[in-house]
Formats: C-alpha cells, structure tokens, sequence
C-alpha cells in the first residue's frame, strides 16, 4: 500500500518565520530533488537536498539507498512556508475595499460621461497610482519641514531630487500594493541549513507596519553574495517593542539550534533597528555577533506622532522609553553600522539616525522605503558585514 505524507514530530528542529516555534511538516506536492544551487543552502554543508515532493518515509529511504545523500539532513531542514501575517492581511482586505471603492466610482463616471472603455481603463489605474503618489509624497512634505540643515556635500539637486521621490514612490506602490499583502508567495519558504565553522547567519528584522516581504529584493542580494539570510515578522504589528525585543531573541536561539552558529548578525530596517537594540540590552549581546541598521530612527521621528500603536508612541523623540534605551549604548566590543541617508522622508529629524559609538555610512537621494531595494544600499551594507564563510 503506497504511504500518505508523513508527519514529523513537533522535536524536528523545524521552525516557522511568524511564530518562532517548532511545528510539524509534510513535504509540498509534485515530487522533485534537486542539489547545490537548487537548495539554496548556507555554505558550508557538503550536500544539499531540496526534497519538493509528497515522499513518505519509505520514498525517502529508496532515494537515499540509491544516491546515497543525507536524508536526515533533508528532513532537518525543509523549506518553511509561514502562515499569513496580520499586515500581509490587512494589506489584502485594505486593497480590496480600494479596488472596489474604484471600481464603482469609475462605474458611476461612466455612466453620467459615457466614457470609452479606454478611458475607463485610465481613469481606473490613474486612481489607483495617483493614491500611492500622495501617500507617498506626504513624508517628503514633513520631512522638508522638519529636516537636517544640510552640508554641501550632503545636497543632491533638483534632478535627483525628483528621481529620489520617483524611487520612493516606487517602491511604496510596489511594497504596499504587491510584495506585502502576498509575502507569502514572494518570500517561499527558507532554507537555514548548518552554518560553516566561523559563520554568522543574518537576521532580517523589517521595520513599523511592515512584514518580512519588505526584504524580498535584499535576501536574494545577500543570498547571492553567499550569506544565509533568514527573516522574520514582529506580531502584534502595533505592539510594544520590549515584546518585539522578546520575539527577536526566540528567533535567534532558533537560528542558533538549527544552523549549529553561536552568533547572528542583525540586520534591521527602520523601527527592527530599536527593536534588535532592546533585544541587545535585554540578554541578547552574548548571541549577537553584530549589528546592521539602515533607516532607524534611534533619536526617534517627528512622524511617529500620526502613527497608530504603542511601537509608534515609542519612536516619538523624547519618550522615556527611547530616552533609556539610548542610555544604553550597544555593547562596546560590538560591530554596529548605521546606514542612512540625509534625505530620508519618514525620519524627521534626520540627524535622529545617528547612534553614538556606531559607525555612520550615509548615502545621499536615498528615500526611507528605497533603500530596500538600492544598490548603494546593498554595497554599503556588504561592506558592513564580515566577508561570507566560504565551504
């Protein structure tokens, strides 16, 4: 009789990206191995398994008589798919009201106009792309207000200008509208496989009312240069950041069981920077083999005030909880790197990303959600970061 997907007991070191907690798995449909490249591994392991099928115990066992690889390797570590997130959600349930609210005010112009097919199409993406500009632009307004007397060095011109608000527009409409609400599809599952001797994986902590979709484009980057990048979501996405701080450390003891490493290497966006520093001052210095944040408010942010959430209350400047935290420098013995840009829209104040005792790279015509998806961003940050372990 043929056997039916088996499951694996809770023990497995397996883990999902939203809970940080073991949980069974039975491999997905469609039966495929693939080795090396197909895997996606860390470096380090002789070699890789991508087990892609539904392959009971029995299937397993002929595959590893004939080819002689390392099923236990393959059952220890799966690809993990997450469950949907409470942003990717709400994302979802907000595009749909949108898309209907249109779709029946366009019906409705159509109707008294006697529009062309055409021009209902128009009508209709126009809406849709002219709500992603305002929502777009409304930071670069504050931030003009608020913003950092800037040096010579640090002007960038009219012409970059407008193509630095075309970028942050971009990458709003895209993150917002596309790659957040279905961050299940756009991320897959992930590999984490043993670590090489010496390497530190890279914890990717997203930023205020974002998922881990937000480093789509950055996890292939730092994959490619052959780091193993492993992401995470902070839920509740308006909680308080000493509970984020908590999350993170489950989340780094996981990765350190799982790839055999002592320490991570976190690497933060926006307010996953205040986040991973309270986690430092919590216990988290003896896990921490380094620390990277691009985009964190860690003097806080003037547009903290419109946003909803105790996280956001938290970033506001001068709040007693971000008054002690920066009382508590990182660990002096620890490698931290801020990166940030002069011209960042939703960190107001921009002199706020500076962190006393860290090493500043700044980039300038950068916008706040671009620098997800910026080459200088990704070169400034593989500088920070130690050169990758090599097999």
């Amino acid at each position: 009789m043929r056997q039916g997907p088996r499951r694996y007991p809770a023990s497995d070191p397996l883990f999902s990206p939203n809970s940080n907690q073991y949980r069974p798995w039975a491999p997905p449909r469609k039966s495929a191995i693939g080795y090396g490249q197909n895997a996606r591994p860390c470096r380090g392991d002789e070699r890789h398994l991508k087990v892609a099928g539904r392959a009971g115990a029995g299937r397993l066992a002929a595959l590893h008589a004939r080819y002689q690889f390392p099923v236990e390797s393959a059952l220890a570590h799966p690809p993990v798919s997450a469950p949907p997130t409470m942003i990717a959600r709400n994302l979802r349930i907000l595009l749909a009201i949108e898309l209907l609210l249109y779709a029946i005010g366009v019906q409705l112009l159509q109707e008294r106009f006697h529009f062309s097919p055409g021009q209902v199409f128009a009508l209709f993406v126009g809406l849709f792309l002219g709500a992603r500009a305002v929502f777009a632009a409304i930071p670069f307004a504050f931030a003009w207000f608020a913003r950092t007397p800037r040096t010579p060095a640090q002007r960038i011109g009219m012409a970059r200008t407008f193509g630095m608000v075309w970028d942050e527009f971009a990458a709003t409409a895209v993150l917002f509208s596309v790659i957040q609400p279905f961050e299940r599809w756009f991320m897959r599952g992930e590999h984490v496989r043993k670590a090489a001797p010496g390497e530190h994986p890279l914890l990717l902590v997203h930023g205020y009312h974002c998922n881990r979709g937000s480093w789509w484009w950055l996890r292939h980057q730092l994959e490619a240069a052959g780091y193993c990048a492993v992401t995470m979501n902070l839920e509740p996405p308006f909680g308080d950041l000493e509970d984020h701080a908590q999350a993170i450390g489950r989340r780094v003891e996981k990765i350190c069981e799982t790839t055999g490493a002592d320490q991570v290497i976190v690497v933060a966006h926006s307010l996953g920077g205040l986040a991973a520093r309270a986690w430092l001052r919590r216990d988290g210095a003896r896990r921490a083999a380094g620390l990277v944040t691009l985009g964190t408010p860690h003097g806080g942010s003037l547009l903290a005030k419109l946003g909803p959430g105790r996280n956001a209350r938290q970033m506001v400047p001068g709040n007693d909880w971000l008054k002690a935290l920066n009382r508590t420098p990182p660990p002096a013995n620890l490698p931290v790197c801020v990166i940030g840009s002069p011209h960042d829209d939703y960190v107001m104040p921009q002199a706020n990303l500076a962190l006393r005792g860290a090493r500043m790279r700044e980039i300038p015509g950068e916008g706040h959600l671009h620098m997800l998806f910026s080459n200088r961003v990704r070169d400034a940050l593989l500088g920070c970061l130690p050169p990758p372990a090599r097999a």
